[in-house]
Order: structure tokens, then C-alpha cells, then sequence
């Protein structure tokens, strides 16, 4: 059998250890498991919300190529601030790239190639320059990620369900991690960096997770001395 060309040789956790993770933390999050979650994390995307994607077996090398993820709206030009210095903890020069299906590859940028691994670059085609800034390097180049049904169908999917949402078929797509610290394998280490930084969701294959709102600090409210 042919090999398909993705790298996601890590281990598959049992929808039983999600589950085990996620009643672990149960105080903190709302769980919504859902049928199929690309829908409902494309309109999220849309929004604006930045999601810690995890799905499946995990990549093989230093690459996120999407199943160990951090993804965002290219569009948004502050998008790379924030993830940079509220998610990542990272240095605020650090770029980010992009991913798209293959077939749309010529459409954003000067490339009729793959680059499955997201090791290749190519300048961005100017009139997209404006469109998804989040993404560029300053030289107007990225280091491109392409995507096929064959290597990953579901995150290929959530690329064509943000282009039905959005007119663009691009998103932002950094590693499930910050600095000085592994990409995130076990379904735990995700929930653990989702509830210490200021990512809006976690997408654990096909359930759904949000922070619960913190309770008022008493001790932060003015105290109002007696006369």
C-alpha cells in the first residue's frame, strides 16, 4: 500500500481517555460533544475565536500540520500579536504560516507546488497581501503548508468549510505550544495549556471546550471604609 504522505504516526487516544481528561477538569470548562465538530469550528474561526485543535494521532517532527494546531483567521492583522504574546509567550517578530488546500495553493500565492510539510516558500500574490497579513513575513513570503484530502480529510475539510464561511480557504496554523515548552501530545497536556492561556476553544476530535467564566475576586472589588 502506498503511503500517503503525512507524519501523523503518533498515538490515537481512545474517545475513553478524552473523556477521563475532560471530567478531570470539569470545574473549569463546558464540554458540547458534537457529531462532527469542522462546521461549528469554522464559524468559530470566522469569528475571530483562536482554537487549540487536536485530532488524532500526533505529527511526526517540529512541524504543526494539523493535529496538534493552534488556529486563527488569517485575515485579522492583530492576530499575530495576540497569539504571539497571549497564547504562544513568544517574541513579537515570530511568523506564522498558513495553510491551504493544495488545489487552491496558485490562487493566494507564487506556488504550483506542494509543500506538505510547511518547509517551502513562496511570496503571497499582492492582491492577497492585505487579505490575510497575519500569515506574511515581512519579505511577503510564507512558508507554506499545502493540504490534501488523501493526507488529512478532516482538517482538509475545515479548510473548505472556512472558505464557505469566509471567501478564503487559508488559515493561520502554528504548534500547540509556547515557547520553551513540546508541542502538546496527550489529550491532558492540551486541556492544561488551553486553561492557562487566552485561547477561546479547544476542539478535542469532536468535542467542544470552553472555559467557564472565573467567579468575581471579592478581594478585587473597592472595599468602602465605615465613616
Amino acid at each position: 500500500m502506498r503511503h500517503d504522505g503525512s507524519t501523523f504516526f503518533g498515538q490515537v487516544y481512545p474517545t475513553s481517555s478524552i473523556v477521563k481528561a475532560l471530567e478531570s477538569r470539569r470545574d473549569s470548562i463546558d464540554i458540547v460533544e458534537v457529531g462532527d465538530s469542522i462546521e461549528e469550528t469554522a464559524r468559530m474561526l470566522a469569528e475571530g475565536k483562536t482554537i487549540g485543535w487536536f485530532q488524532g494521532g500526533s505529527e511526526f517532527g517540529p512541524r504543526a500540520l494539523g493535529h496538534r494546531s493552534i488556529l486563527a483567521d488569517p485575515r485579522k492583522p492583530e492576530m499575530r500579536d495576540f497569539i504571539n504574546s497571549k497564547i504562544k509567550f513568544r517574541e513579537d517578530f515570530r511568523p506564522f504560516a498558513p495553510s491551504v488546500p493544495l488545489e487552491d495553493v496558485g490562487i493566494y500565492f507564487d506556488c504550483q507546488y506542494e509543500s506538505p510539510y510547511m518547509i517551502l516558500v513562496a511570496p503571497v500574490r499582492p492582491e492577497w497581501i492585505d487579505v490575510i497579513p497575519s500569515v506574511i513575513h515581512r519579505d511577503q513570503s510564507c512558508r507554506i503548508q499545502t493540504v490534501t484530502e488523501a493526507s488529512d480529510p478532516k482538517y482538509y475539510r475545515l479548510l473548505h468549510a472556512f472558505k464557505r464561511a469566509t471567501g478564503v480557504s487559508v488559515l493561520l496554523n502554528t504548534s500547540f505550544n509556547r515557547r520553551g515548552m513540546p508541542i502538546v501530545e496527550m489529550p491532558a497536556q492540551a486541556l492544561d495549556f488551553f486553561l492557562r492561556c487566552a485561547l477561546d476553544v479547544l476542539v478535542l476530535n469532536n468535542h467542544i471546550v470552553t472555559k467557564k467564566p472565573s467567579p468575581p475576586n471579592r478581594h478585587s472589588q473597592t472595599q468602602l471604609r465605615p465613616y
